[in-house]
């Protein structure tokens, strides 16, 4: 799922976005910077959204309900109730667990994804931009 910063401003073009700044001007400021934009006459700004890992328990539930079943094939209906009374509170307290470990995994081991898109984005003319300074 994508998380949207709401402390954060950065440029974004056709194909490529600025870095996360804590101000629209330092980001603006950014974009100009780079040479390859210094004749264009206005820049797209907005906040910077991170994917977060998200799991879906009602889908790691009917995924342990197919193996459960699956390691009795053959049995008999041995498995056939298996965690087929959750309740739901239950399983909102599994889902916030369970990405609390997956997302802090991601983090300690470097395997979360530090790209970003751009969302609310505002366009800012080139000529107005002493006028945010």
């Amino acid at each position: 799922m994508l998380k949207k910063d709401k402390s954060k401003w950065c440029w974004v073009d056709d194909d490529r976005a600025g870095y996360p700044y804590d101000t629209r001007v330092e980001a603006i400021e950014d974009f100009y910077s780079d040479d390859r934009n210094a004749e264009v006459t206005e820049v797209h700004i907005g906040h910077p959204e991170y994917f977060v890992p998200e799991i879906d328990v009602e889908n790691i539930i009917e995924q342990l309900q197919y193996d459960a079943t699956d390691e009795f094939y053959g049995i008999g209906e041995l498995a056939d109730d298996y965690l087929s009374n959750v309740k739901d509170e239950h399983k909102k307290e599994l889902e916030i667990k369970l990405n609390a470990v997956i997302q802090k995994w991601e983090r300690r081991h470097g395997y979360n994804l530090t790209t970003y898109a751009a969302a609310g984005i505002e366009k800012f003319h080139r000529v107005k931009l002493e006028r945010l300074k």
